[in-house]
């Protein structure tokens, strides 16, 4: 983009085309032309068109113009004119003035910068610098030598002409226009504006002798800097190019664009700088402030007092608000106020106090007595006598404490020392953080020595392991890499990531144990756990004593939850609670009591005194000395119980016994003994079992044979079994089976049943057959029933469970139902049908007798009537033999037949 710029004044100086980087332009407008008639000034009245990147400009900008003597480098002639001035469509107007002399007839450049829009960023200077060409008016002003204003209208007379014109005090000859005139430029008396274009506006005996210097008024005050002013006052000097002394007394301004409010005996010596007021301060930094107060100095570049007494800046930026004999002497220092502080180390601070010392860079102290911050960045808020001396060290208040690590903090308290990396205390007296990035935070007489440890309070407290943490109490000790400990007294935690609660003489010994609280306990096992009580122990990897008296945990994973003096010896074993119990074994368990002992593997005594459980897996759930010795076995409680066969069972009872056999069980009872295989008694008095699988219950009853089942009743005497696989029953009452109902046993029964069915006590079984269960009742054929008896096949034959001797007679109930139909199984018989299907058959052979019966009947009317032929016959045979005549001998056939079947008959009737 191109800048355009064209200078249009009374000098009539053209700038042509510039360009610049930036994109913007400033295209010259038109020329305007300046009357003769009016006097000619050192104003230039400038006017440009600003073109950006989207067109002309709208709005409001920053413009810098300054004149040189060459195209490069070279002489500035007069000061930079600055200006922000409204742009509307391109268009600006500048007025510009470089002083007098600015235009002499040497070459002149003009540099131009701008900035849109105001206050926006960086200016964008022109380049390059512009040469300035005259016009024709200038051109005849610059030739005037030659011939003095020839040629030219209303010009003034003669310079000559001035010699008989002499002025008055406070006056000086200017142009009106038409003729030299004596004009007063002061007032006052005696006052001498002796320096080109001075003014002494009222007042007595003051001096401006500078160019363009002013005095306002006061009295026998001296300006002789350029453009200087003194507005008032007494014995005011103003030495140097642009300064201002405003008023007071015998104050001195040396410097260019010094500036003296008021006061006495102030000096202004620095470029720019201000003194307010007071008493004998003195501002030489160059635009360095010092607004009051009394022997204050200020030497540095940009330093600044408040005021205050005997104050010293010598360090660039330095700042003192107030107070007395405070000092700074580094970059940027600054001091609040208070007396004797001091501010050596660049950008510190001191807010206030006494005695204070901000030596490091950016150091801080916010008041109090004798505190040093002294490493950089280091920060003290108050207090008395402390000392921050290494890097973001703080402290915050307090008496006597020492930050020396770097970044270390103290809070408050008294005596308290951190001498390490990035550790703090928090509060508290004579407490010591030495170990990198520890943590006090509070109390008396606490140590950490080791590197992120904590103490939170308590007293004379120490930890040295890495990463530990002691919450508070007396006189406990950490001494091991990520320990805690919550308080109490005289606890010790020795063991790695180890966890103390409290209590008193407690140490936790073993990585990552735990000691919850009360006395003299000790967790020196990895991982193990002491929860609280009195000397109590866990030893054991993974152990826990969870309270009591004199408990021990030694076996690995052990656990002694409370109690007291008990001891979980074994690896997983447990001792839940009560008084000396021991669990001695892997995985072996006692819940309470006292005096118990489980020292088999993976044995239990649930509870009382004086249980043992010693064989593998075995148990004991109470009671009082008894004793699981078998694998497995098991005792329920009682007294005086011994299991001690594999698998064995005492449910409870006292003085119950089950051993040399494997699998044997009693229930309870007194005095019982199972001596067999898988023997069982469920309870009662001096009962015993001596053979496998044998049964016995109730009182004296002896199952002396394998698979035997005695029952005995109350009598005292022993009921003994006589042989194997045997159901026996003493039973003087009687015997009762039903499926509900009350038993009631009949009289004169020996086994009396809930379907009706007894055994009478004499022996006979008794089947019921009321008619009242019966229905469904249907006729049937007797000799139909005697004819299937008759086919029934009954045969001799034996149970194939039974021994070869032993034979039976009858048929099977196959046959028995393909015949009869009968009973509700086809390999049963029952004897209510076998006793029907005898009596329907009985009666058959009744109906087939009494047939018989009259057959017979019939026979005998017949044989008589034979017997009397018979008889007929043999008289008649009789009389023939008698006579003489031969009879024939032999009969017919049929009536041999006959006679004979009469016979028979005859004989049957005589058996009857």
């Amino acid at each position: 983009m191109r800048i355009h710029v064209l200078l249009a004044s009374l000098l009539v100086v053209l700038l042509p085309l510039v360009r610049v980087a930036s994109g913007w332009g400033v295209e010259p407008s038109p020329a305007s032309t300046g009357s003769l008639l009016a006097p000619i000034t050192e104003t230039v009245s400038y006017q440009g068109n600003l073109s950006g990147p989207l067109g002309p400009v709208n709005g409001s900008c920053d413009f810098q113009f300054s004149l040189f003597d060459a195209a490069l480098d070279g002489r500035q002639i007069g000061p930079l004119q600055a200006a922000t001035l409204p742009v509307t469509n391109g268009t600006f107007v500048a007025q510009l003035n470089f002083g007098p002399g600015a235009f002499n007839g040497e070459a002149r450049y003009l540099q131009l910068a701008v900035r849109c829009p105001s206050g926006s960023g960086e200016f964008v200077s022109l380049s390059p610098r512009q040469a300035l060409t005259p016009v024709p008016y200038a051109i005849y002003a610059s030739r005037a030598g030659g011939a003095p204003w020839s040629g030219l209208s209303d010009v003034p007379l003669a310079v000559a002409s001035l010699a008989g014109i002499n002025c008055g005090v406070n006056q000086t000859i200017v142009w009106t226009g038409a003729t030299w005139s004596c004009l007063g430029y002061a007032g006052g008396v005696n006052n001498i504006p002796s320096g080109l274009y001075a003014s002494a506006i009222g007042g007595a005996s003051n001096v401006a002798s500078g160019y363009g210097a002013t005095v306002g008024g006061g009295m026998t005050n001296t300006v002789s800097g350029q453009w200087s002013v003194a507005g008032g006052g007494a014995q005011n000097q103003v030495l140097g190019y642009g300064a201002v002394a405003a008023g007071g007394l015998t104050n001195t301004v040396s410097s260019q664009y010094g500036a003296l409010i008021g006061g006495a005996q102030n000096q202004v010596a620095g470029y720019a700088a201000v003194v307010g007021g007071g008493l004998a301060n003195q501002a030489s930094g160059q635009y360095s402030v010092l607004a009051g107060g009394n022997d204050n100095v200020v030497t540095s570049f940009g330093g600044s007092i408040g005021g205050g007494v005997s104050q010293v800046i010598t360090g660039q930026y330095g700042t003192v608000a107030g107070g007395h004999a405070n000092w700074v002497t580094a970059f940027g220092g600054t001091i609040g106020g208070g007396q004797n502080n001091a501010v050596s180390g660049d950008r510190a601070t001191v807010g206030g106090g006494e005695q204070n010392r901000a030596s490091g860079f950016v150091a801080f102290v916010g008041g109090g007595l004798n505190n040093q911050a002294v490493g950089e960045r280091t920060t003290i808020g108050g207090g008395e006598g402390h000392q921050a001396t290494n890097t973001g060290a703080t402290i915050g208040g307090g008496l006597q404490n020492s930050a020396s690590g770097i970044r270390a903090t103290v809070a408050g308290g008294m005596q308290n020392s951190a001498t390490n990396g990035y550790v703090a205390i928090g509060g508290g007296s004579l407490n010591q953080a030495s170990g990198y990035g520890a943590v006090i935070g509070g109390g008396m007489t606490n140590t950490v020595s080791a590197q992120w440890g904590v103490v939170g309070g308590g007293a004379e407290n120490q930890v040295s392991g890495y990463g530990a943490v002691l919450a508070g109490g007396v006189t406990n000790v950490i001494t091991s890499q990520y320990g805690s400990l919550a308080g109490g007294h005289l606890n010790a935690v020795y063991g790695f990531g180890a966890s103390l609660g409290g209590g008193e003489y407690n140490v936790a010994r073993g990585q990552y144990s735990t000691v919850g609280g009360g006395s003299l306990n000790l967790a020196s096992g990895y991982s193990s756990t002491a929860s609280g009580g009195i000397s109590n122990t866990a030893r054991g990897e993974f152990s826990t004593v969870g309270g009591g008296r004199g408990n021990q945990a030694l076996g690995n994973s052990a656990t002694a939850s409370g109690g007291i003096s008990n001891t979980a010896q074994g690896e997983f074993s447990l001792v839940a609670g009560g008084q000396e119990n021991q669990a001695t074994n892997f995985q072996t368990t006692v819940a309470g009591g006292g005096y118990n002992r489980a020292s088999g593997v993976q044995t239990t005594v649930a509870g009382g005194r004086a249980n043992e459980a010693t064989g593998y897996g075995a148990t004991v759930s109470g009671g009082i000395t008894n004793t699981a010795q078998g694998e497995i076995a098991f005792i329920g409680g009682g007294h005086l119980n011994v299991a001690s066969t594999l698998a064995a069972v005492v449910a409870g009872g006292r003085s119950n016994q089950v051993t040399l056999a494997n699998f044997g069980a009693i229930g309870g009872g007194e005095n019982n003994q199972v001596t067999g295989l898988y023997g069982t008694i469920p309870g009662g008095l001096s009962n015993a079992v001596t053979a496998e699988h044998g049964f016995a219950a109730g009182r004296r009853a002896k199952a002396a044979n394998n698979g035997s089942f005695v029952w005995a009743d109350s009598q005292d005497a022993d009921f003994t079994s006589q042989s194997p696989n045997t159901f026996n029953v003493r039973a003087s009452g009687g015997i009762w089976l039903g499926t509900g109902g009350t038993p009631t046993i009949g009289s004169n029964r020996f086994l009396d049943t809930s379907t009706g069915a007894h055994l009478t006590s004499s022996g006979v079984w008794t089947n019921a057959s009321d008619r009242a269960r019966k229905t469904d009742f249907e006729a049937i054929d007797p000799r139909e029933v005697l004819a299937r008896l008759v086919q029934l096949p009954v045969q001799r034959w034996r149970f194939k469970e039974e021994d070869p001797a032993i034979r039976h007679l009858g048929p099977t109930a196959q046959d028995f139902r393909a015949a009869f139909g009968l009973g509700d199984s086809e390999t049963t018989i029952g004897t209510l049908d076998a006793d029907g299907v005898a009596l329907a058959s009985i009666q058959g052979l009744y109906q087939l007798v009494e047939d018989q019966h009259q057959e017979i009947a019939l026979l005998r009317r017949e044989n008589e009537q034979l017997k009397q032929q018979q008889a007929s016959l043999e008289a008649r045979l009789h009389a023939l033999e008698q006579g003489g005549r031969p009879l024939a001998v032999g009969m017919p056939e049929g009536l041999v037949a006959g006679a004979a079947l009469i016979l028979a008959g005859v004989a049957f009737w005589r058996r009857r």
